[in-house]
C-alpha cells in the first residue's frame, strides 16, 4: 500500500475512533448524571431515614430494625405495584363501559367515522365487508386506548392522593432529636 493510501486509511479510523469516543463519553456522562441523582438522593433521604427510625432503638437491635425496615421497604413496594395493577384493570372496565354507551348507531359521530373509514379501507383493499369490519376495528381500537388512558389517569389521581396522605401523616410524627454529642450514624 502507498504512503498516501495508509494515512488516509489512518485518518479515516481516527475519526471513527472519536465518533465513537465521543459517542462513549455521551453515554458516559449520562450516566454519571443519572448516578449522581441517585447518590444525592441515598446521602439527603434515605440515610436520614434509617437514622430517624433507628434513634429511640437500642443499639443492639439496630441491625433487626434495619432488616425489618428493607423488609417493608420491599413489601410496600410489591404491594403498590399490585395495587395500582387492580386499580388500572377495573378502571380500565368501568371506563370501557362507560364509553360504550355513547357508541350506538344513532350517534351521529359514530356513523360519520364509521362511513369515512369504510371509504377509506374500500380504496385500499375494494371489499365493502372487510372495509366494514376494518373501521369497527378502528373505533374498537380507539375506544380501548381512551379507556386505557383514563384508566392511568385514576391511578395517577390515586397516587397523588396517597402521596398527600403520606405527607400529612409525616407532619403527625414525633420529631426525633439526637441526644448531644450522640453519634447515631456509623455505628
Amino acid at each position: 500500500m502507498p504512503a498516501n493510501e495508509l494515512s488516509t486509511l489512518h485518518n479515516r479510523s481516527l475519526v471513527i475512533g472519536n465518533r465513537f469516543e465521543a459517542i462513549d463519553t455521551t453515554e458516559h456522562l449520562k450516566c454519571n448524571r443519572s448516578t449522581a441523582a441517585d447518590s444525592v438522593a441515598r446521602a439527603t433521604l434515605k440515610k436520614r431515614l434509617a437514622c430517624w427510625t433507628c434513634i429511640y432503638i437500642p443499639k443492639e437491635a439496630r441491625g433487626a430494625a434495619v432488616g425489618l425496615l428493607a423488609l417493608l421497604r420491599n413489601e410496600g413496594g410489591s404491594v403498590g405495584t399490585s395495587v395500582a395493577q387492580i386499580i388500572q384493570e377495573r378502571r380500565e372496565q368501568f371506563h370501557t363501559l362507560r364509553l360504550n354507551e355513547n357508541l350506538d348507531p344513532l350517534n351521529p359521530s359514530v356513523n360519520t367515522l364509521l362511513t369515512r373509514g369504510q371509504a377509506f379501507f374500500l380504496q385500499h383493499n375494494g371489499d365493502a365487508v372487510l372495509s366494514h369490519q376494518m373501521a369497527l376495528g378502528v373505533l374498537g381500537q380507539s375506544r380501548a386506548q381512551q379507556a386505557s388512558s383514563l384508566a392511568y389517569f385514576d391511578v395517577f389521581s390515586f397516587s397523588a392522593a396517597v402521596g398527600v396522605l403520606l405527607v400529612a401523616f409525616v407532619l403527625l410524627m414525633r420529631r426525633s432529636v439526637a441526644e448531644k454529642g450522640a453519634h447515631i450514624g456509623g455505628e
